[in-house]
């Protein structure tokens, strides 16, 4: 799973979540001020106000760039799968590093009301595990990706025909688009659940926010495996092996 983490793709996994983290601090430095000219007996919800307050335009800036980026990976999967492949396995990795660090700081920073910030690394862990094996089942129908136009083509030719003449064709198509869909998918949740930490929420909220996460990103790693789409479909053993195969790493 640690293998092969000098390349372009980690490269930016580790930039675009310095660059998240540098914005999260200069956030941190207008709160702490802000919370120094209050009064001294203000506290409780309103420092949570003044926090999720604070934070408003970087979340806004966070979500925005992790969608276009996501978008963007959705549209273009087909020409550059490998590229995108690896960074899927790259933030597999660093994501949940920098929801560590995004934790303790806001512990370190807001005392142990923040403690239910942990549950946001205990779901990112496992949910990096899952990316990490979409990527590893994704990339198995590496060389099918770049051929969705001549897939397409190849449809198109047989007409309203296609339903009879053309079913791999068109098993391939969707295949290629739940992958792209998978693989943006992932990346998105994964950013979401990893900086989750800068809106405050309860250890309640927190857990089912992580939760839904998680099973939203097994749900589209199963789609990515090809257990639906692809020439394992009647394969019962692949489909079990599909289940597990994250659980074997986590218990690794």
């Amino acid at each position: 799973m640690f293998e092969s983490l000098v390349n372009i793709e980690s490269l930016i996994a580790v930039s675009v979540g310095a660059i998240f983290s540098f914005k999260i601090s200069k956030a941190n430095v207008n709160i702490r001020s802000e919370r120094r000219e209050q009064s001294p007996n203000v506290s409780g919800d309103n420092n949570v106000i003044v926090y999720n307050n604070n934070m408003l335009n970087v979340r806004k800036e966070m979500r925005f760039s992790v969608k276009a980026c996501a978008f963007a990976i959705f549209l273009f999967f087909h020409m550059f799968s490998g590229f995108f492949i690896q960074l899927l396995s790259s933030l597999s990795i660093f994501l949940p590093l920098f929801c560590l660090f995004g934790v303790i700081n806001n512990i370190r920073l807001y005392g142990f009301s923040r403690g239910g910030d942990f549950l946001y690394l205990l779901f990112a862990i496992p949910l990096g595990v899952v990316c990490y094996c979409a990527a590893q089942l994704i990339s198995q129908h590496a060389d099918l990706y770049p051929r969705l136009f001549q897939l397409f083509s190849d449809v198109s030719s047989y007409g309203i025909k296609s339903v009879f003449y053309a079913n791999t064709q068109i098993i391939s198509i969707a295949f290629i688009i739940l992958s792209s869909i998978a693989c943006s998918g992932l990346i998105l949740l994964h950013f979401y659940l990893s900086f989750a930490f800068v809106i405050y929420r309860n250890a309640n909220d927190a857990f089912r926010y992580s939760l839904s996460i998680l099973v939203f990103g097994y749900a589209l790693y199963f789609l990515s495996s090809g257990a639906v789409f692809s020439p394992f479909a009647s394969d019962l053993e692949y489909f079990k092996a599909v289940l597990v195969y994250p659980f074997k790493i986590l218990s690794f």
